[in-house]
């Protein structure tokens, strides 16, 4: 669990995360701001998890990671950190290469509330019917290449410009 000021968040996203951990204190937030080396990690994790399809599922140039992969750590591609190398070469080779949200601030993860199917328990629904009707929010998933991840962005707030 991370406390909001370890999230590092945008503006409106930490005033919403504020919001609905005052409506639902059970929320727990996993994630916040990541660097190169967070992005790397998580999606390293994801990838271990479910080899077959997170990377292709989840990312539009999912190819690209995957053949840095197999190239990178081909023996042991269920190394966490062997994969998060491979998957940080290729931001570090290619930096236009993926855009992560994560990156400034603009979403958080949360600890899914569901139960057995998949399906939102009681205080999920309650939480899910927040984040749907909250007037900032992009996007919010509750899979991630079909893993179990509840991933909720909110739009950036603009810049702040002074004239004098």
């Amino acid at each position: 669990m991370k406390t909001l000021d370890e999230l590092d968040l945008d503006p409106i996203m930490r005033s919403r995360a504020e919001e609905l951990l005052a409506r639902c204190p059970w929320v727990v937030y996993t994630s916040g701001r990541r660097d190169l080396d967070a992005q790397a990690r998580a999606m390293a994790q994801n990838h271990v998890a479910d080899p077959q399809a997170y990377l292709m599922k989840t990312y539009r140039n999912g190819k690209l990671f995957l053949a840095s992969i197999v190239e990178m750590a081909p023996v042991d591609q269920r190394s966490v950190a062997k994969v998060a190398d491979a998957i940080k070469a290729v931001f570090i080779e290619q930096p236009e290469a993926l855009k992560w949200k994560h990156r400034d601030g603009t979403c958080v993860d949360i600890r899914p509330l569901e139960d057995a199917f998949g399906e939102p328990t009681k205080q999920g629904a309650e939480v899910v019917r927040f984040i749907q009707n909250c007037p900032d929010t992009v996007v919010f998933l509750r899979r991630e290449g079909g893993l179990r991840r509840w991933h909720w962005e909110c739009r950036k707030a603009e810049p702040v410009s002074v004239n004098i």
